[in-house]
């Protein structure tokens, strides 16, 4: 009794992961450029608007890779954005009057996105794969 095997597909599978693996960096900056793209959309939400220089001071930094880590900056370059961040003193001729408290624009952005982190990777995985096996 013999039984043939058809290895072709298995052979087309193999040339499909070679071709994933090499794939492997855009994909991941693919999924990096997503998260901070949404982070930072959230962070301009939560920007308070007086004059709205504030809100326009937000950018991106290009995302970078560091051994087996990427990073990326969002920041703001608006000269007051820290104080506005994290709060600060109201001092008038020398005498601190008070404490103004800061709104967390970035940082609670930044938790929010946190929680996304896993289901935005998996997104951008799955349309990978299926974009490659189909």
């Amino acid at each position: 009794m013999g039984v043939k095997l058809d290895i072709g597909s298995l052979k087309d599978f193999k040339k499909s992961l070679e071709a994933f693996d090499k794939d492997r960096d855009e994909i991941i900056k693919t999924a990096i450029n997503d998260i901070s793209n949404r982070a930072l959309r959230l962070a301009m939400k939560r920007t308070p608007v007086d004059t709205g220089f504030l809100r326009e001071g937000w950018y991106l930094g290009a995302i970078k890779r560091n051994g087996n880590s990427y990073e990326v900056e969002i920041a703001n370059n608006t000269e007051y954005a820290e104080y506005v961040e994290y709060g600060h003193r109201q001092v008038i001729n020398g005498v601190t009057l008070g404490w103004t408290k800061g709104q967390f624009m970035l940082t609670i952005s930044i938790n929010l996105i946190e929680e996304e982190i896993e289901n935005i990777v998996n997104r951008s995985l799955s349309n990978s794969i299926s974009r490659r096996f189909k």
